[in-house]
């Protein structure tokens, strides 16, 4: 009887053994390290998601072209920080790559390389532009998105006790009816309007969307400044007062060349930002745009470039770059 006992203890003992041991084979090793025959390679829980071999979803952002591929590009300046972004995010090339990339000849002179053949440009991001017929030669059928909105903005010296004016009064300053700025409320002082030269995209705008079809004043040589920047640091430094108003867009005003010394002015009571541009409340609102050839195929490099430009990808990097998405 008792080697029967032992004998029923003996097998019980050894069955526990045999399945501790089954049981450790199946959970694999226990050092922390993943087993080679592990039926879950990822070391995920099953039961968070999907099983590790399904594939991922595709990023929006994954980059489509290598450096080498990039369409060539060119644009408006207000439009460079964009340009940056998007380069980045379309191929994985460095911030310093993209700058280089984004050498922009200017609004006009972009428009003008993209009508033309024999340019190698593929794809431009502008504010705005001149109908085709005033290319010169024999231009190409232009495709024009909007891909975001901008506006444009009247600046002043900070020391001019004017805050805001009318689209009226905007527009009558330039026609030259207003002229002191003691009828706006102001210093009695000779209003200094200064202008850009009529192929800049920002005289394009004042053209467009202040005076319309009333003339502007033909400013003098000194008052017709080449450059946004130029603009902007003339007004501040005028006779250091208050008494110079001139106009940029919104993005380049606020974001790339900012001068503590200058204000940006109310428009018929209502300030300039990305809130009042995005809902449609500061009246001086104008598209940007990605324009490519129409002739351009479909599988080519500038199609695929503007095809992410008006994705979801493409809407997210005009905010992530600080500018209004069309969308």
């Amino acid at each position: 009887m008792f080697r029967k006992l032992v004998s029923l203890a003996l097998a019980a003992l050894l069955a526990t053994l045999l399945a501790g041991l089954s049981a450790c084979a199946a959970d694999g090793p226990t050092d922390g390290t993943a087993s080679a025959t592990s039926s879950n390679p990822s070391g995920a829980d099953a039961s968070a998601g999907p099983a590790a071999s399904e594939p991922p979803t595709k990023s929006p952002d994954k980059p489509i072209f290598r450096l080498e591929t990039l369409p060539k590009i060119d644009g408006s300046t207000a439009a460079i920080p964009l340009a940056v972004l998007m380069l980045q995010r379309v191929s994985g090339i460095s911030e310093a790559q993209a700058y280089e990339r984004a050498n922009f000849s200017k609004t006009t002179e972009a428009y003008t390389r993209l009508a033309n053949p024999s340019e190698a440009v593929d794809l431009i991001l502008v504010y705005e532009g001149a109908p085709n017929d005033q290319w010169l030669g024999n231009p190409l059928e232009l495709e024009k998105h909007a891909v975001g909105r901008d506006a444009l903005v009247f600046l002043t010296s900070k020391s001019n006790p004017v805050d805001g004016i009318t689209s009226a009064q905007a527009r009558d300053i330039y026609a030259g009816k207003i002229t002191n700025w003691k009828q706006l409320g102001g210093k009695d002082e000779a209003i200094v309007a200064y202008q850009r030269p009529g192929d800049s995209g920002s005289q394009i705008l004042m053209q467009k969307l202040v005076m319309g079809d009333t003339a502007m004043t033909d400013a003098p040589t000194e008052l017709r400044i080449a450059e946004m920047g130029g603009l902007m640091d003339a007004i501040a430094s005028y006779q250091s007062g208050g008494s110079a108003l001139g106009y940029s867009v919104y993005y380049y005003a606020q974001n790339m060349y900012q001068n503590p010394d200058l204000k940006l002015l109310k428009i018929d009571g209502v300030a300039p930002s990305n809130q009042t541009i995005s809902a449609g409340d500061y009246p001086f609102l104008n598209p940007f745009y990605a324009v490519v050839r129409a002739n351009a195929a479909k599988d080519s490099p500038a199609r695929q470039l503007l095809n992410w430009i008006l994705s979801d990808a493409g809407a997210r990097c005009v905010e992530d770059a600080g500018y209004v998405a069309a969308k």
